[in-house]
């Protein structure tokens, strides 16, 4: 699940057998939610509120989060004395690429969906949106590890000194993380098991066309780096929202005629379908042409 920056957002459990027969808990079934690292607990044990006239659903609400991250909210749950596990991943980005309300607003058949259902479909569109784009269209957390290995004798003969802590040397400038596509802020890291300063060394981290560089010049050394960064677009395109509003509407689509469809024949009912391809990653082409337009050309 997603939840934004600024506001509270519901933690779903659906408890149930493997069968996906609903269960009825011993006792409220708690939630514990750890940061993006694993280790951090956030908050620990708390109650579950069961759902009105449903069986085996709890909720529990997340406090509004400052910081995009990818949290793991957990329920435990006891059932005839054997203890169920259920982990939730929860999503904190900077914002929903399209508003729920303006989805209820824009399309008839979304505003009769339960409020379950219609973030199940929006949240499908963000995911392919994503994927095709090759970045986040909203802010999303990302914590990365890894080695960088720049193989001069450079490296070897001048890390010697330390600028607030940290190690410094022979380097380059700029800085590409692995995984991560538009950084736009740095949370925390650490560089050779020494951890950045919130205060000094955070700060000096500034982005320039999708790099990392120091604002004192200091160099970007060989090293284990560990990263927590906020990447993707700050701000979504109009036209990108509108496309991701088409393309939830289209999920929730009962027509007989679908959207993909080129070509209907009356009377013997044959439809030929547009097929998604890589020119066009989900087959409707006002809806491809707006993805393809901010799609990556490259991926590093």
């Amino acid at each position: 699940m997603r939840a934004a920056l600024g506001r509270p957002a519901t933690v779903r459990l659906h408890l149930t057998d493997d069968g996906g027969e609903p269960l009825t808990p011993d006792a409220a079934p708690t939630v514990t939610v750890t940061a993006g690292d694993g280790t951090t607990v956030l908050y620990s044990a708390q109650t579950g509120t069961a759902v009105a006239g449903e069986i085996g659903q709890y909720t529990w609400v997340l406090p509004a989060q400052t910081q995009c991250d990818q949290l793991t909210a957990t329920w435990t749950s006891v059932v005839g004395g054997v203890a169920y596990l259920t982990p939730v991943e929860v999503n904190v980005v900077g914002q929903r690429l399209i508003e729920p309300w303006q989805l209820r607003k824009d399309y008839s058949k979304l505003s009769a969906l339960d409020t379950e259902d219609l973030l199940e479909l929006l949240e499908q569109a963000e995911d392919l949106f994503t994927d095709v784009l090759g970045f986040p269209p909203a802010l999303e957390g990302a914590r990365v590890e890894w080695d960088v290995l720049r193989g001069t004798i450079n490296d070897a003969l001048y890390i010697a000194g330390t600028v607030n802590g940290l190690p410094y040397g022979w380097g380059a400038g700029k800085m590409l993380v692995p995984e991560v596509r538009k950084p736009w802020q740095v949370y925390a890291g650490s560089i050779n098991g020494v951890a950045l300063d919130p205060t000094a060394d955070v700060p000096m981290i500034k982005v320039e066309q999708g790099a990392l560089v120091w604002a004192d010049y200091r160099p970007w050394i060989s090293g284990r780096y560990t990263l927590w960064v906020a990447h993707g677009d700050p701000v979504p395109p109009r036209d990108l929202r509108r496309a991701c509003g088409k393309y939830v509407n289209h999920l929730a689509s009962t027509s007989t005629y679908p959207d993909r469809a080129s070509q209907v024949v009356t009377e013997g009912a044959t439809i030929n379908f547009a097929l998604p391809t890589p020119d066009r990653p989900t087959g409707i082409p006002e809806i491809d042409a707006v993805l393809v337009r901010y799609r990556l050309d490259s991926v590093v």
